[in-house]
């Protein structure tokens, strides 16, 4: 944490080398230890998702789209402006 808070990169890089190291050795001579250590990561993570990502699917049908589309999940706020009338090539009869 203190090369970190004095900016030491050289400090950081050897510190990261050497647990890289140990932690090298803890697992090939334990090979249990690794799924712990996946638990443990997995439980400090607070991005983790205990249920893989929903799938999403659209179809966009129905001739020309004069506006956005967006594909995803949880939008809010969403804003467009814009006035909403049709390029004249894409009017009635075009094809």
């Amino acid at each position: 944490m203190a090369a970190h808070t004095e900016r030491d990169e050289l400090a950081e890089a050897d510190i990261e080398a050497t647990w890289r190291s140990r932690l090298r050795r803890v697992l090939l001579a334990d090979p249990e230890a690794a799924e712990e250590l996946r638990l443990l990561l997995a439980e400090l993570d607070p991005g983790a998702q205990s249920e893989p990502p929903a799938s999403v699917h659209n179809t966009i049908s129905g001739g020309v789209q004069n506006g956005p589309v967006f594909q995803g999940q949880h939008f809010s706020r969403l804003t467009f402006g814009g006035s909403g009338a049709v390029p004249s090539e894409q009017g009635d009869g075009a094809m």
